[in-house]
């Protein structure tokens, strides 16, 4: 049969966006404001600004705000996302929110080539005097706002003080190194990991996996520790961590992976394991406890979590989760 002609009674065929970008400034000085553009390109080969009719977030607000329009105005120093969704396409930039003149100085701080959270930054001399900032758990910093020959201190209790001046002239990394003060505890060699979900959980953890036990191999070098975990039960061959001892105090992470993948449903984790074929438990969280004897006994802040689905690192289907700070981890030497 003939085919209907597109003439002048008809509209054409709708455009259909097959991507986003935004364009505009990688920094922004604290109290101003800027109109991004968001630009499309659509499937017959035409761009169009689509800041308007866009959904503009920001993943720290306390950094940088959105409104709608593609409007943003930059709250305090730091570094944030600034996402924008128009129809199915999503996309995002990095923002950095810096005086003029300025930069971010970003590094980690190690012992024996691991990273040391919770070490504390200090500018204590040049542009920038008096910024601080506190490690995570990589041992990854960032300062914002300094210029110039500045000088920077580490601290972390157990540790030597470390300084370091340097010259910043654009966005510069400066890794520092600490030194133990009191020499580790020697947790070498072969262990059993147990933990236990907190007996708080509202409603209960079930039983079959409210205690979990696991082959455990530590390998020290200094403070710097690397566990890995073993079970037949566990979905991946080793579930592999890192941690820290000083003097006699141990910390390690079960890291969860829930930034991007969670919109979609699906969630990664160190630590699966299979329950049946059809239920997995997931563990997260930040291990903290203290070497007595032969054992090693602490605290899981973190979550037991069921699913009904799931294989390899990822899960699906959350069926319970408890998040608590009371959650029981013990490491018994073999």
């Amino acid at each position: 049969p003939p085919t209907t002609p597109v003439g002048p009674s008809q509209p054409p065929p709708s455009r259909v966006a097959t991507g986003v970008r935004i364009e505009g400034p990688s920094s922004i000085a604290p109290g101003a404001s800027v109109q991004y553009r968001l630009v499309a390109s659509f499937d017959d080969g035409t761009t169009s600004d689509v800041a308007a009719q866009a959904t503009w977030t920001t993943g720290n607000a306390s950094v940088l705000t959105a409104s709608p329009g593609g409007i943003v105005r930059g709250a305090s120093r730091g570094e944030s996302a600034l996402s924008a969704r128009y129809l199915t396409q999503t996309t995002h930039i990095y923002v950095l929110v810096l005086e003029d003149g300025t930069y971010r100085l970003s590094g980690r701080v190690t012992e024996s080539g691991g990273g040391l959270p919770g070490a504390r930054i200090d500018v204590v001399a040049g542009r920038g005097a008096g910024l601080s900032a506190t490690t995570e758990f990589s041992g990854s910093y960032a300062l914002y706002g300094v210029a110039g020959e500045v000088r920077i201190e580490a601290t972390l209790d157990g540790f030597e003080k470390a300084r370091r001046t340097i010259v910043v002239s654009e966005h510069s990394t400066a890794d520092l190194v600490l030194r133990p003060a009191v020499a580790p505890a020697n947790l070498n060699g072969d262990w059993r990991l147990t933990l236990s979900a907190s007996s708080a959980c509202t409603p209960p953890v079930p039983e079959d996996a409210a205690t979990r036990s696991y082959a455990a191999t530590v390998s020290q070098i200094g403070t710097f520790v690397r566990v890995e975990l073993r079970s037949p039960e566990l979905t991946t061959p080793e579930a592999r961590v890192e941690g820290i001892v000083i003097d006699r105090r141990l910390t390690f992470r079960l890291p969860l992976d829930d930034f991007y993948y969670a919109a979609y449903g699906l969630r990664y984790y160190t630590l699966i394991e299979a329950l049946g074929p059809t239920r997995f438990l997931a563990i997260a969280g930040t291990a903290h406890g203290e070497r007595l004897g032969s054992a090693v006994t602490g605290t899981l802040d973190g979550e037991f979590a069921l699913y009904l689905g799931g294989g390899g690192s990822g899960v699906r289907n959350r069926q319970f989760s408890c998040w608590r700070s009371d959650h029981a981890f013990r490491l018994d030497r073999n």
